[in-house]
C-alpha cells in the first residue's frame, strides 16, 4: 500500500535532514559486508591457466543481444506504465521534492565539494576512458573473450539508458541556481546506471583474473565507488532519490545480463576443450 503524501514528505524531510550521517553509515555497512562476502569467494572462482582462445564473438554478441532487447522492452514498458500515473501529488515525487529540499539545506558546503568530484566516477568520458583502457589491458593478456564482453557492457549501457530517458522525458530537479548543473533528462540516472554496469565489473573481473591478495580490495572499493556516485547525484540535486533507484536496477539488470553471457560463453568454451581433448584421447 502506498504512504499517503503527507506521510511522504514527512519521510523525506527526515531522511533528507540525516542525509549525510546515513550516508557515512550506509558506506561503513556496505565496506564491512563486501568485505565478508568478497574473502569468502577469494582465490575460489575458476581462473583458466591458459589466455582465451578467440571467442564466439557472434555467439557472445547475439546472447547480449537478446538481453538489450528484453531489457529495453521491460524496461520501456514499466517506465511507460509509471509516467502515466505519477504526478504533482503523488507521493513518489512529494518524497522525492522533500528528500532533495532537505538535502540541500542541511548538507554541508564540504561535503558537497566531496561529492561533486566523486560524482565524475560516473562521468561518460571518465567511463569511456576506462572502457577502452579496460579492454585494450584485457586483449593485450589474451581475455578476448573478457574483452569484448567488457565493452558491450560499458557501451550497450550507454545506449539502454539514453533509450529509456527518453521513455519517461522527466525533467530534472529545479535548482538551476546550483553551480553544478547536469543536461538531459532525468529519469534514469545515467551516472548511476554507467556506474554499477562499468565498476560492477571491475569487481567481477577482479574476482576472476586478480591475484588473491587484491581480489577483495579492488571489487570492495569497486563497489563504495558505485555507491557514492549514486548518492552524490542526490546530494548534488542533480537527480531525484527515484532517478538513482530506476539506474540502479536498469543498469544492475543489465550487468546481471552481460556477466550471465559472459559465464556462458566461458563454460561453453570450455566444454568444447574438453570434449576435443577427450575425443584426441580415445582416436
Amino acid at each position: 500500500m502506498a504512504p499517503e503524501p503527507q506521510q511522504a514528505l514527512a519521510w523525506g524531510d527526515a531522511l533528507g535532514r540525516h542525509g549525510l550521517p546515513v550516508f557515512a553509515g550506509a558506506l561503513l555497512v556496505l565496506a564491512v559486508l563486501c568485505g565478508l562476502a568478497f574473502r569468502s569467494t577469494r582465490g575460489r572462482l575458476h581462473v583458466d591457466a591458459n589466455p582465451d582462445a578467440p571467442p564466439a564473438a557472434a555467439r557472445l554478441i547475439a546472447v547480449f543481444g537478446i538481453g538489450f532487447a528484453a531489457l529495453l522492452a521491460v524496461g520501456a514498458l514499466a517506465f511507460a506504465a509509471i509516467a502515466r500515473r505519477i504526478s504533482d501529488q503523488s507521493w513518489l515525487v512529494r518524497f522525492d521534492h522533500a528528500l532533495s529540499d532537505a538535502i540541500g539545506v542541511q548538507t554541508p558546503a564540504l561535503a558537497l565539494q566531496f561529492f561533486s568530484v566523486a560524482t565524475h566516477l560516473g562521468d561518460p568520458l571518465v567511463l569511456a576512458v576506462l572502457c577502452i583502457a579496460g579492454a585494450a589491458w584485457l586483449w593485450r593478456v589474451g581475455r578476448r573473450t573478457m574483452a569484448l564482453a567488457w565493452v558491450l557492457a560499458i557501451g550497450g549501457n550507454a545506449i539502454l539508458n539514453k533509450s529509456l530517458k527518453h521513455v519517461f522525458e522527466r525533467a530534472r530537479p529545479p535548482y538551476e541556481s546550483l553551480p553544478w548543473h547536469a543536461e538531459g533528462y532525468s529519469f534514469p540516472s545515467g551516472h548511476t546506471s554507467g556506474s554499477v554496469v562499468a565498476y560492477g565489473m571491475v569487481a567481477y573481473l577482479a574476482l576472476r583474473l586478480l591475484p588473491p591478495r587484491w581480489q577483495v580490495p579492488v571489487a570492495t572499493a569497486a563497489v563504495l565507488a558505485i555507491f557514492t556516485t549514486a548518492c552524490s547525484r542526490v546530494f548534488l540535486q542533480v537527480h531525484f532519490a527515484s532517478d538513482v533507484l530506476a539506474g540502479a536496477t536498469s543498469g544492475g539488470l543489465w550487468l546481471a545480463i552481460c556477466i550471465a553471457g559472459a559465464e556462458a560463453s566461458r563454460h561453453y568454451r570450455r566444454h568444447r576443450r574438453r570434449r576435443r581433448e577427450a575425443q584426441l584421447g580415445e582416436s
